[in-house]
């Protein structure tokens, strides 16, 4: 089994330091580790030039998503995996076991994730909510087939919702299987999970592909303006998170859930 990792980084050598330290718990396992930088300073390529055992890049690109795409042009593993600068894998994740416990088809394979915020650390999907993945799997713990990346990249034309339609789309086609297992560790902060900026709701309004996903969409702008931001993040993750207690130990292989393909499209 052969798993190549895709880091994208903007001005942040700490955060893909981080990144890098903790992939030491991919070591059970053949590694390809892809770095495309788009920083407009120097700190990043020379972090990079005194890193071992790393292939990158480092030059402008259209935003994140076209960063992505270039690493999805230049990987070679049997599956795809996007480890963001500042993104970490939890200390529990076992790769080798996490393979075989999905079976390691050429299915999407998902895991779960930690996400932190304000101090509080939540479990998604949260005990119960599991079924829930197959909607909004994180990018973090999902892990694309190579029969899907060689034929598939995100659409640039779609600017924040770009991660979740490429992510629907190769469920779609190739099925996917859930194991309970953590894979990552992340901040929450990004544009999808703050509703503060006037020009990023308006570009995830007209992403909107429903009168349901609109509500929910303008409710959380409603109370992102009315609620305190602990308050506002612990009531999103009442319904489909859990959240965790410091240093608590998460359940493993407990769940195993499959979604099968719903196109046979290439």
């Amino acid at each position: 089994m052969r798993l190549t990792v895709i880091t994208v980084v903007f001005n942040d050598w700490p955060g893909l330091e981080k990144t890098i330290d903790s992939m030491v718990m991919l070591r059970a396992i053949e590694v390809e580790h892809w770095v495309v930088d788009g920083s407009t300073t120097d700190e990043v390529k020379r972090f990079l030039a005194d890193s071992s055992g790393i292939r990158w890049i480092s030059e402008p690109d259209q935003g994140i998503y076209d960063a992505m795409n270039k690493g999805l042009d230049r990987a070679t593993g049997d599956y795809v995996l996007f480890m963001n600068a500042g993104d970490v894998f939890h200390p529990q994740f076992d790769v080798q076991n996490f393979f075989e416990l999905t079976h390691a088809t050429s299915q999407v394979l998902l895991g779960s994730v930690v996400e932190t915020t304000l101090g509080d650390d939540y479990l998604n999907p949260g005990n119960g909510y599991e079924a829930n993945v197959f909607d909004a799997p994180r990018h973090q713990a999902t892990f694309y087939p190579k029969q899907f990346v060689a034929n598939h990249r995100y659409d640039l034309k779609i600017k924040i919702g770009s991660d979740g339609e490429l992510t629907h789309r190769a469920i779609e086609r190739q099925g996917a299987t859930f194991v309970s297992m953590p894979v990552a560790i992340f901040e929450k902060g990004g544009v999808s999970s703050t509703y503060g900026s006037w020009r990023v709701l308006r570009q995830r309004f007209a992403e909107s592909t429903s009168v349901k996903s609109t509500l929910k969409l303008a409710t959380k702008a409603l109370l992102w303006h009315i609620m305190p931001r602990r308050l506002f993040y612990s009531l999103l993750a009442s319904y489909k998170h859990s959240r965790l207690l410091p240093g608590q130990i998460l359940a493993v292989g407990k769940v195993v859930l499959h979604r099968p393909a719903r196109s046979c499209e290439s």
